[in-house]
């Protein structure tokens, strides 16, 4: 179409080698409307076609770039897009599934031939002296304590060992260690102090001394 309407506009000697026959053939057409496209030569590719026709210019150019830049290339764009976001969520899925393989083994070998199901203390004790070859005894503990144990049998679960393992193992023992001791002296200071047997409170004596 652009061959049929500007190949006249676009052929006389004027225009600068860019534009020059800009529009005199299929291939020539196609590298000035892909060019445009990008909008690299847009509004001057549009110059000689407004001398001979402004209205039928207007119309041309306008409604390509309207249609192209602002539909077609975020069509592509968008379809791209969701080419992408689907293979990472199924590269994601994929690491997970194979993170959680991966747990489920480490838990089986842990607990070894015992017939009660749940890991025991010593178990994990055994296995992050080996891992977190740095932490102590008490970062052990409370690394296990993390982990969510039965308050009766103090094993952990297995789902609970998949779900907070990896977030157990990246935690800061020290800095979580600090954090309980905070919120146990917090829970300390609110507690009311207990009153000797037989001696007045606090309050007791501030009415006696209002009176």
């Amino acid at each position: 179409l652009g061959v049929l309407l500007w190949r006249d506009a676009y052929a006389h000697d004027g225009l600068d080698a860019e534009f020059k026959d800009g529009f005199g053939s299929i291939g020539r057409s196609a590298l000035s409307l892909f060019v445009l496209s990008t909008t690299e030569n847009f509004p001057f590719v549009m110059y000689p076609a407004l001398e001979a026709n402004a209205l039928g210019a207007l119309l041309f150019f306008v409604s390509f770039v309207l249609v192209v830049v602002y539909v077609i290339v975020n069509m592509v764009l968008a379809a791209f897009y969701e080419a992408w976001k689907r293979e990472h969520e199924l590269v994601a899925e994929r690491e997970t599934v194979r993170r959680y393989h991966g747990l489920i083994a480490a838990y089986r070998c842990l607990l070894g031939a015992e017939s009660e199901e749940g890991l025991p203390e010593a178990a994990w004790d055994a296995f992050a002296s080996k891992l977190l070859p740095r932490a102590s005894a008490d970062d052990r503990r409370l690394a296990f304590e993390l982990l969510g144990p039965d308050a009766t049998t103090r094993r952990v679960a297995l789902a609970d060992f998949v779900v907070r393992c990896p977030s157990v193992l990246d935690a800061d023992l020290v800095e979580e260690r600090r954090t309980r001791r905070e919120a146990e002296l917090r829970r300390e200071d609110a507690a009311p102090a207990p009153t000797e047997a037989g001696a007045p409170s606090r309050g007791a004596l501030l009415v006696a001394l209002l009176m």
